[in-house]
């Protein structure tokens, strides 16, 4: 049976990606007596060295540092991984969860901020470097210099040569789903130049009906229940992306100019259902039909530069322009009811970061300024004749200042305003100037056990589609709109937490409180007597956290990750409701000689999202297998294999309108997967560089 489903799916695989892998493999390569540099890109290095103390212990592959720690993967690993969410995930820091198939990393639910040679990495980066060429990685918990605006990140530092040539590329086709995935990349180094090329594609067509969703309308003296079974819903998705990167590295700088595009389009699908109404008693059935498509097109270019001023000093520059040109249709057809749309937007986008640090003996100064503008111009056309422009600008300054006052005490203090102005035309412009600050102070009584106190005072800018004031149709009682009027999120956070750092086993106990003010969370009214549906920033939300972190190093060959958390939300304004959650999750994985075999399980949960909707999630597990053979390597594995149908339920419930979903997604059901990934290195140790074409693009179209 898995065979015949994988030779059904490989008509799906599409030529340009073996077109794109033969020109790579083709191309003249460099001489092969490659002279090898060893850790280059120090200047890269630099600033996350600034860690103000020595090493204080070496359990294994972990380094303490007063500021995090780092990680030098063992050679065993990096052999048997992929990419670098492989080694993320192998490493095994307590506190980060790594989804490898969907490229995320977090911790307690927050984004960490990723790295590669003190350059912010993505998506693609992470999926194309080369694991065994990391030296190691450095996990970042009290920010400086040009990470001060990160509450925690990862520096992955690699090596790289001065000649020499590496290639590679991978393709992973799943199983029980059709989707392929494909990325090529080379990689010339030419003295202390270098010039990548990666791309990529991802290809995805499933059916993936089966969700359904259960509707109350309370409007004056009139109440609606409707019902609606998706009985068709064909997914098919098509995205591309080619970089071109070219970097220069001296003693005392490096400058790198990046150039990309990102192709995403999803051709014209239509949901079908059944749909039922309760209309104040009279009952209709009716079939509904819901008809979309989208293009984009997302042109970037980044340039950046590292200088290293004098004895401890160093300087960073980043500018980055990117054009987004989106493009978005929607045909909703339910009895005598149908609402056409067509978008067509063009969106700018022009982001600088500056930032300066200096060490000087225990002491670090540093200073961050970032500017990130926006501009959006959407037309709407269909059942509505509207154009529309927004534009934004968010201004950052931040001042650090870290201070190593004996071997056990760390004091780290920031201070700074982000200065924040939006409109939308036609609406009220918005623009506030609010303080940024944060105290944090580590004690280390004993060289295995650290203490850490930190206090958090910032802010959250709405996302950018959440302005938009268009009304788009639903169905035929409910439209959505945003609004252009939202308050600033102001965020308040308090945290105690204790590591231990011992020889097999690492654990980590915290205590979190975190306030959210003015939180943006769904909001339903009803105008001409409709239902509209729309955003409120009247909502407070305190949070409350006790949480368990462990790995444990068993044996040189098997480990084991666990995860064990109190939450408890709290809801006051406009919604009023709390609820607890417990969060459990455990990892397993062994390793012999080129084979590694890989468990994870996490438990149910029951929990209510910081947007107030209310989910009951299913238990998940999985299982891979690595096996490396020279230059390839195999891996095969399986997600939540024979379960039943797994289905996320969500509700949400105000004054006028509630609802109760269960979403059935097919990428979620059981499934297995089968990735076969090639590298060759010409010359010793030759570096890729990853590709920095985001798969995520921004827009401001409501969908």
């Amino acid at each position: 049976m898995f065979i015949a489903q994988l030779i059904a799916n490989i008509k799906y695989i599409s030529s340009k990606k073996i077109m794109a892998a033969v020109a790579m493999l083709f191309v003249v390569v460099p001489d092969a007596d490659a002279h090898q540099q060893g850790d280059s890109l120090r200047l890269h290095m630099e600033d996350s060295t600034f860690t103000l103390s020595a090493v204080e212990i070496k359990a294994d592959k972990i380094i303490k540092k007063n500021d995090g720690m780092t990680i030098i993967p063992q050679k065993g690993q990096l052999k048997l991984s992929t990419d670098g969410y492989d080694v993320i995930y192998g490493i095994m820091i307590p506190g980060l969860d790594v989804d490898r198939r969907s490229g995320s990393v977090t911790r307690l639910g927050q984004k960490v901020a990723i790295y590669i040679n003190g350059e912010k990495a993505n998506d693609a980066e992470l999926r194309n470097i080369k694991p065994s060429s990391i030296v190691r990685i450095d996990y970042i918990d009290i920010p400086s210099g040009k990470f001060i605006n990160d509450p925690v990140s990862l520096n992955i530092i690699t090596r790289t040569s001065t000649s020499g040539a590496y290639y590679a590329f991978d393709d992973t086709q799943y199983i029980g789903y059709m989707r392929n995935t494909f990325n090529a990349t080379a990689q010339w180094n030419l003295e202390h130049s270098k010039i990548s090329l990666f791309a990529g594609n991802d290809l995805s067509n499933f059916g993936n009906a089966g969700s359904h969703e259960w509707e109350n309308y309370a409007f004056p003296g009139r109440s609606i229940l409707r019902s609606t079974d998706i009985l068709g819903n064909r997914y098919k998705n098509n995205n591309q992306y080619l970089q071109l990167n070219v970097t220069k590295s001296a003693r005392t700088y490096n400058l790198g100019v990046k150039v990309s595009m990102v192709r995403n389009e999803d051709p014209f699908q239509v949901i079908s259902g059944k749909v039922t109404v309760d209309d104040s008693g009279d009952k209709t059935s009716r079939i509904l039909s819901d008809g979309s498509s989208s293009r984009s097109f997302y042109p970037e270019v980044n340039a950046f530069g590292n200088f290293i001023l004098g004895r401890g000093q160093m300087l960073s520059v980043n500018v980055d322009f990117s054009y987004g040109n989106n493009r978005y249709g929607g045909d909703i057809q339910e009895e005598d009811y149908r609402f056409l749309s067509n978008v067509k937007e063009d969106i700018w986008q022009w982001k600088n970061f500056v930032s300066y640090s200096k060490m000087d003996k225990t002491q670090k100064f540093s200073l961050l300024m970032t500017d990130n503008y926006t501009r959006s111009n959407a037309r709407y056309t269909g059942s509505i004749d509207l154009g529309q422009r927004f534009y934004s600008n968010e201004g950052i300054l931040q001042a650090g200042y870290m201070n190593n006052f004996s071997k056990s005490l760390i004091l780290n203090l920031q201070a700074g305003s982000s200065w924040l102005l939006y409109r939308l035309e036609g609406a009220v412009k918005t623009s506030k100037l609010l303080p940024r600050a944060s105290v944090t102070l580590r004690y280390t009584p004993f060289k295995s056990h650290v203490f850490t106190l930190n206090a958090n005072v910032g802010n959250s800018f709405p996302t950018l589609n959440t302005f938009n004031q268009v009304s788009l149709g639903r169905n035929p009682f409910l439209q959505h709109r945003g609004n252009a009027e939202q308050n600033i999120t102001r965020i308040y956070n308090i945290g105690l937490a204790y590591n231990a750092f011992l020889k097999n086993f690492n654990y980590q106990l915290m205590l979190i409180n975190n306030t959210y003010m003015h939180l943006a969370v769904p909001r339903f009214v009803v105008e001409d007597n409709v239902m509209v549906s729309t955003y409120t920033s009247d909502a407070d939300l305190h949070q409350y956290l006790a949480v368990f972190f462990g790995t444990w190093n068993i044996t040189s060959a098997l480990a084991l990750k666990s995860e064990l958390a109190y939450i408890h939300n709290d809801f006051n304004g406009y919604l009023d409701k709390n609820k607890d959650t417990w969060r459990v999750r455990l990892d397993v994985t062994y390793t012999y000689k080129n084979m590694m075999l890989n468990v994870y399980g996490k438990m149910k949960e029951n929990r209510l999202e910081n947007t107030g909707i209310e989910e009951k999630d299913f238990f998940r597990w999985g299982i891979n297998a690595k096996y490396n053979i020279g230059r390839w390597l195999l891996e095969v594995g399986g997600n939540n294999l024979f379960s039943p149908r797994n289905y996320l339920k969500s509700t949400y419930s105000d004054i006028y309108y509630g609802y109760t979903r269960s979403t059935f997604d097919k990428m979620e059901q059981a499934n297995a997967y089968l990735k076969v990934a090639w590298r060759l290195n010409v010359g010793k140790k030759v570096n890729p560089e990853g590709n920095n074409s985001s798969r995520i693009y921004p827009s401001s179209i409501m969908k």
